[in-house]
């Protein structure tokens, strides 16, 4: 029997994404640090590990810097509202954790771009950070501009933003990549483990190589989420196509049953992916989690240059990204996927650098709204 989360998540084995809209409030007793609203909080019920680890370490990274979280507003949020105002106006400091929302004008990041409009309003510093920026539209160039602060999360969203900004852009690896040293052990692995996509035909191509494969070869399929969505909603519609949805999903997964699984937790999975000798994915904080497991891994492109951007700044071998449909058995089978010498001096070098830039951010960041606090870097 496969798990199933109930309520409004956002995060899926496919493709529907629900509306999720909520305000939460975290006081705490030293009332002289600076507040800070978050805004794009992607980590919606613990449920999808790689922004779990992302809001985690914004927080330990805040508190380490003598800011703190006064409230936070949750990704997926249809539109600015009245909660969001509020968020802002009693706020300090405005902090849009980017991740890999701000690609090709979406809909879903509008709200981010009028609340930097309305914090502006209000007097209050705005910082991007950890941001993919892709391709967006020309229109959004002069709100852009008044971010105080803008940290990218790879070097060609950096590129974008300083062209929209007219100023340069700093960037670094995603935050989820902040607090582990990667390990690189290769004694007692065995087998690949693949993931999904955002894509649902995506996941289709991953469940089928993966199924195929396990017939020679130990094979397993575990997402990078707890469970997948089944129906939550009061309203009949959309209660609706979020049941028709989950049972799309659960007998498309069911047929292969006997390799998928589920992991509880954070720590679960990544030690799940220690096991394994390859992990194949579709999902960007999967490829983070094989960076910093030591993990070999082949991945799929996605929805945005995400795949590609990391894998070059990074400085690993580009072949490592093949486009969903160059997925079969025979390309995983048929080569050597295992780290060179050379990549795994890269990826150390490369979160090493990032862990750097991450605490320069948030020094930065304590330094638009108060004294530096007792923190080296």
């Amino acid at each position: 029997m496969l798990p199933h989360c109930g309520g409004f998540m956002r995060y899926s084995f496919g493709l529907l994404r629900i509306p999720f809209r909520k305000l939460n409030r975290m006081h705490y007793s030293i009332e002289n640090e600076p507040k800070v609203a978050v805004l794009n909080d992607t980590d919606v019920g613990g449920m999808h590990f790689g922004c779990n680890r992302v809001m985690a370490n914004i927080k330990r990274l805040s508190e380490q810097y003598g800011l703190r979280i006064w409230s936070t507003v949750p990704a997926a949020t249809p539109s600015f509202s009245p909660y969001m105002r509020r968020a802002i106006r009693e706020a300090d400091i405005v902090m849009i954790n980017g991740e890999g929302t701000l690609h090709h004008g979406r809909r879903r990041a509008r709200w981010l771009i009028e609340a930097v409009e309305y914090a502006k309003s209000k007097n209050k510093p705005v910082a991007l950070v950890n941001a993919l920026y892709q391709q967006n539209p020309e229109l959004w160039n002069p709100v852009v501009r008044e971010l105080d602060i803008i940290y990218a999360r790879d070097a060609l969203s950096a590129t974008q933003l300083a062209r929209a900004t007219g100023r340069s852009v700093e960037y670094m690896g995603d935050l989820a990549l902040y607090d582990e040293t990667p390990s690189f052990v290769d004694a007692d692995r065995n087998g690949m483990l693949f993931g999904d996509s955002v894509h649902i035909r995506t996941t289709r191509r991953l469940l089928a190589t993966a199924g195929h494969i396990s017939r020679h070869t130990p094979a397993q399929v575990m997402p990078i989420t707890r469970c997948y969505p089944r129906s939550g909603s009061r309203r009949a519609a959309v209660s609706g196509l979020q049941t028709i949805y989950a049972y799309y999903c659960h007998r498309r997964v069911a047929r292969f049953g006997r390799i998928v699984s589920f992991s509880h937790s954070q720590h679960s999975y990544m030690e799940t992916l220690r096991e394994f000798s390859l992990s194949v994915t579709g999902r960007f904080h999967a490829l983070c989690f094989a960076l910093l497991t030591g993990t070999p891994f082949v991945a799929v492109a996605s929805n945005s240059w995400k795949m590609e951007a990391i894998i070059t700044d990074a400085g690993l071998r580009q072949d490592r990204l093949i486009g969903p449909r160059m997925l079969n058995p025979e390309i995983i089978l048929d080569n050597d996927w295992s780290y060179s010498a050379e990549e795994r001096d890269a990826i150390g070098r490369y979160i090493e650098d990032s862990r750097t830039k991450a605490r320069k951010l948030f020094l930065s960041l304590h330094s638009l709204v108060g004294s530096a606090p007792a923190c080296e870097i």
